[in-house]
């Protein structure tokens, strides 16, 4: 009976080690910033934002907005946030909405306490599997996509991305 008991907590181990190396190879902190030139429309969405209300997408044409698709345990992410919480302070009032999107399924108490912790200044939205799907899947993240003025998705980074990059997109794209 013991030794059961010894086998199927070896399994349940080796199982929970699969999901934490799954994880952390799905985070692209290792990789370069991959970049794409997209130029097509945004995929329109209507999501729940953390701190209560819907945000659409197509209610923010006309600004320039950063979507970012983060989740909680990734250390690229972690890394890309404290820089967005600096670009919505210089660029908020120019026109430039952040918009987090995250991944994460867990309390929003949890949520709410770790984005406090990291200073986030910027709506956070809570990703479906629709949105997740329509963005492409998020094969690696943070992943960020810039959407210009006319809704267009104009530039995606896969992977993070150092803050003068995405500055100098959203000066170009605010001009």
């Amino acid at each position: 009976m013991r030794k059961k008991i010894f086998i199927v907590i070896l399994i349940l181990i080796g199982i929970g080690s699969l999901f934490v190396i799954q994880r952390q190879l799905s985070c692209a902190s290792g990789l370069a910033p991959q970049k794409k030139e997209i130029k097509k429309e945004a995929p329109d969405f209507t999501l729940p934002a953390l701190e209560g209300g819907q945000v659409s997408l197509s209610e923010l044409k006309g600004k320039v907005v950063l979507l970012n698709f983060f989740a909680l345990g990734c250390e690229a992410c972690q890394t890309q946030i404290p820089e967005l919480v600096e670009l919505n302070n210089k660029y908020k009032e120019k026109d430039l909405v952040i918009l987090g999107v995250v991944l994460d399924r867990v309390s929003k108490k949890i949520m709410k306490d770790f984005l406090n912790e990291l200073g986030v200044n910027y709506t956070v939205l809570l990703a479906n599997y629709k949105v997740v799907r329509d963005y492409g899947g998020m094969e690696y993240i943070p992943t960020t996509f810039i959407v210009d003025k006319e809704g267009n998705i104009n530039k995606m980074y896969i992977g993070y991305v150092y803050k003068s990059i995405l500055e100098s997109k959203i000066k170009e794209l605010l001009e």
